[in-house]
């Protein structure tokens, strides 16, 4: 089963905030090999972005330390998860879709598309349109009830 991990997952889950507890339950599922799970090149750079800061405010750790700790973070990424390839063509579909009041979000919804990915998983639902029946818009909590009752 393929999942698309939106860019607020992976900082629920960096961060530990209070959805952090069924993101790593995802995680679990997939290093059981239940699902197979992706992200856009955009939240890879994305979210380097926002953990280096996120570090720098929270950690007192010399640059080095903090250096150290993001590239594992960085790292543990690549190893649970999969970066899409986008064509131009599906960019273009992002930046177009009217269905979209935030584009970033389009970007995100046509990686998943262009993957094949079953669910696209986020805790903003609300920012995301589908009216194909292929993908899956769902929350943490709502993707763990429904993969749980098909285990």
């Amino acid at each position: 089963m393929r999942v698309f991990l939106d860019t607020n997952i992976l900082m629920e889950s960096i961060t530990n905030r209070s959805h952090s507890a069924e993101i790593s339950r995802i995680y679990n599922l997939y290093k059981t090999g239940v699902v197979d799970c992706y992200i856009s090149q955009g939240s890879f750079y994305t979210i380097t972005y926002l953990v280096e800061a996120y570090l720098k405010k929270t950690d007192s750790l010399s640059k080095d330390q903090r250096l150290d700790k993001l590239r594992n973070i960085l790292n543990n990424i690549l190893l649970m998860s999969d970066i899409c390839d986008i064509s131009n063509e599906e960019l273009s579909k992002g930046i177009w879709d009217a269905n979209f009041t935030d584009i970033e979000d389009s970007y995100q919804y046509q990686n998943a598309i262009a993957e094949q990915c079953e669910y696209l998983i986020t805790l903003n639902k609300k920012d995301f349109y589908t009216n194909n029946d292929s993908i899956e818009i769902v929350t943490p909590e709502e993707f763990i009830r429904k993969i749980s009752s098909e285990l």
